[in-house]
């Protein structure tokens, strides 16, 4: 093992943490750097794990992370033993469900050396290990820009329980392995892999252990770009998934037992393939980085319901938009107009003028991809935090100058129906309480840029 574990102490013990803590972490936090709460949030995420145990979950807000702020690039996060990471906080939430890792795109980036030279960079993002039993959960981030040409992978697991992940990006790394997982059982949820150069050709390499994968997205990854299985009692899974741009002919390894309602490139052996299509599954936009599908594809209801629990879908959008679960990580949806009427008093749900949202704030965190929002004329304001403004993150249209009475957006007049989006969440007049932002868009590769 080539890397150096950022761990100052590690505890190991056989008594389980009865007092399991949530610890904060967000990259722009001033307060007393201990994880206590958003306030008091650690600003990396190698402090908060020096100091995390068994049950504790990170809450990670959005911004761009680094395994250091040296030019070392062996450096990794390790997970401790039964400790899971959260990504996609804005930075004020008291629940885990409130988080949106569209809105709020966290970023694990190797990038911590010169931006125009990928050799510098880090050599493996995260490393499970302990030898535990306890489950190790990682959501909502996108892992990105790695760099090794000898060993390494984005997620490497090593005797360290059950690992799932799930609502995460993998891409733009180029590493020997995707993720590698020795004697462990590991699930891959709403996973979009996609535009790594893997020099083994090896996506998930699963050594002794079980290997499941369920509405994940794998395309454009170079070579072989699946699975080797070996070891006794090892396995594969796959359901509900999309394997597409493939160099070379695939390879599923040797333990895959089921594949099925699974899109997947060229010829592959399994022993049971029920529904296993060997077809475009016609992606919206994959050279701009965007895998959801368009009307027609073929993983559109395609999928089984009975492998998932509803939930969301790596877009956030509710799981089962049609007549079934689609394959892959994103469901297909209809874009939709929602509305947004500060004077509305009807039922706040945004589906027309008289029940329109009364703030953008709340419109916001129900549109999805390539949903238009309508607002009429009035004064929007952000959330009280000061640090706060709405978030836009994906294929987003916001339009203002509405009176509230339009059937067409061409109707609408935004000088007679002036639309303000204000910063002076305060005092009035008094610019020191002021949000510091009006509109906060924070790229995270793989998304669309919106239309404001």
């Amino acid at each position: 093992m080539k890397y150096l574990i950022t761990l100052c102490v590690m505890v190991l013990g056989l008594v389980p943490n009865t007092f399991a803590a949530v610890i904060y972490v967000d990259v722009d936090a001033t307060g007393n750097n201990d994880g206590s709460s958003w306030e008091d949030a650690f600003d990396n995420i190698t402090n908060a794990l020096n100091v995390a145990v068994e049950g504790d979950e990170l809450w990670v807000a959005r911004g761009t992370y680094f395994t250091t702020d040296t030019d070392n690039p062996n450096l990794v996060f390790w997970m401790p033993c039964g400790v899971s990471m959260y990504g996609g906080f804005q930075g004020n939430e008291t629940t885990r469900i409130e988080r949106n890792w569209i809105q709020n795109p966290t970023i694990l980036s190797g990038e911590i050396g010169d931006e125009n030279d990928i050799t510098d960079n880090s050599n493996g993002m995260i490393y499970v290990s302990g030898f535990c039993g306890s489950d190790i959960k990682i959501s909502g981030f996108i892992i990105s820009d790695c760099y090794s040409e000898d060993f390494g992978a984005a997620v490497e697991a090593v005797n360290g329980g059950n690992v799932d992940i799930r609502h995460c990006i993998i891409e733009n790394n180029t590493l020997p392995t995707g993720i590698s997982a020795f004697n462990n059982d590991l699930l891959l949820k709403n996973v979009l892999m996609a535009q790594n150069d893997f020099g083994t050709g090896l996506s998930v390499l699963g050594v002794t252990g079980h290997t499941e994968v369920l509405n994940s997205t794998f395309a454009d990854n170079g070579s072989l770009q699946f699975f080797s299985q070996g070891g006794v009692g090892s396995s594969l899974d796959i359901n509900n998934s999309v394997f597409w741009n493939i160099d070379g002919q695939p390879s599923l390894g040797s333990n895959c037992q089921d594949l099925n309602n699974t899109i997947l490139q060229g010829d592959i052996t399994a022993e049971n393939a029920v529904n296993w299509i060997d077809e475009d599954p016609l992606f919206e936009d994959p050279e701009g980085g965007n895998y959801r599908v368009q009307e027609g594809s073929p993983a559109i209801d395609a999928g089984d319901d009975e492998l998932i629990n509803q939930g969301f879908d790596l877009a956030r959008n509710y799981r089962i938009m049609g007549d079934a679960v689609e394959m892959g990580c994103y469901e297909f949806r209809i874009p939709t107009v929602m509305y947004v009427d500060a004077d509305a008093t009807g039922m706040n749900t945004g589906m027309d003028w008289e029940n329109a949202f009364e703030t953008l704030t709340d419109a916001l965190s129900f549109t999805r991809t390539n949903d238009e929002l309508w607002v009429a004329e009035g004064t929007y304001l952000p959330e009280s935090l000061y640090d706060d403004g709405f978030n836009i993150n994906e294929e987003i249209k916001v339009y203002g100058g509405f009176d509230g009475t339009e059937t067409l957006r061409n109707q609408r007049d935004w000088i007679n129906n002036p639309t303000i989006l204000s910063a002076d969440i305060g005092i009035l007049g008094d610019d020191s309480d002021n949000a510091e932002h009006v509109i906060r868009y924070s790229l995270g590769t793989s998304f669309p840029e919106p239309s404001v």
